[in-house]
């Protein structure tokens, strides 16, 4: 699977730190619909404290896809930051924390 990386250089206190970008529909698909391609994400983000996720070009996730984001999402300590989310796509995964969180309480 050809990986879309790309590492940005910020210096911060004299420390370089790097930033990952994903491009979501280049890595996998404008369509998500499998739990195992946010397995296959977080994986890809096992050695980094932060990451930019470009959600460009991605127009659909299913239930199923934004039930194991979101539960990846809250399990790990990774600063996850969501770009360029089309509206539905944004609405789901709004719906879906909304659910989760409820059901953690």
């Amino acid at each position: 699977m050809l990986l879309n990386k790309l590492k940005e250089s910020i210096q911060y206190n004299g420390v370089l730190l790097m930033t990952v970008e994903i491009n979501i529909e280049k890595t996998f698909n404008s369509n998500l619909r499998l739990k195992i391609t946010v397995r296959e994400l977080f994986n890809m983000l096992e050695d980094e404290t932060e990451a930019i996720l470009n959600f460009k070009g991605v127009n659909f996730v299913s239930r199923d896809f934004a039930w194991e984001y979101v539960l990846q999402k809250c399990k790990t300590d990774i600063k996850i930051t969501e770009i360029n989310m089309h509206p539905v796509v944004e609405d789901i995964m709004k719906k879906v924390e909304k659910e989760y969180r409820e059901s953690s309480e």
